[in-house]
């Protein structure tokens, strides 16, 4: 096994993960904030769109590159040349696209990103559109404004 120490970053790969784990997640947190007329918990929120982007979309991707294309990971990303990595590279991605589809789910099946559902000892936020005016309330839980 052949392993390369010049060590090039693929831009088109560092830009995906971005997108995927940073940027969409943060765009679709504001989009659920100001289009959605709820009460919501930030974290309840941040996880739907963070389990969603960056766990479902991102491993799914991730998942049908490794086993359609196992080249591109085992030297692109792993760094290395012989083609025997091909098989433990195409297992990687057949449990990538298990758990992204899992986070994808997720999206429509709450119950399955809760992590402390039980637990609501959260900011909540409320919006508040009444007189044209968008404002936003804090309610704060006792034992974590104490």
């Amino acid at each position: 096994m052949e392993i390369q120490n010049d060590i090039k970053i693929n831009k088109s790969y560092l830009y995906s993960t971005v997108l995927l784990m940073f940027v969409l997640p943060i765009i679709s947190i504001l989009i659920d904030f100001w289009l959605g007329k709820q009460q919501f918990y930030l974290w309840m929120l941040i996880g739907k769109w963070f389990i969603f982007w960056a766990i479902g979309m991102r491993l799914l991707t991730a998942g049908l590159k490794q086993t359609i294309t196992p080249s591109f990971t085992a030297q692109q990303i792993f760094h290395i040349s012989d083609k025997k990595s091909y098989a433990i590279v195409r297992e990687l991605g057949f449990a990538n696209i298990c758990f992204g589809t899992v986070g994808i789910i997720s999206l429509f099946v709450p119950q399955w990103r809760q992590s402390e559902s039980n637990n609501q000892k959260a900011i909540q936020f409320k919006r508040d559109d009444t007189n044209g005016f968008k404002s936003i309330y804090f309610f704060c839980y006792a034992d974590l404004c104490s």
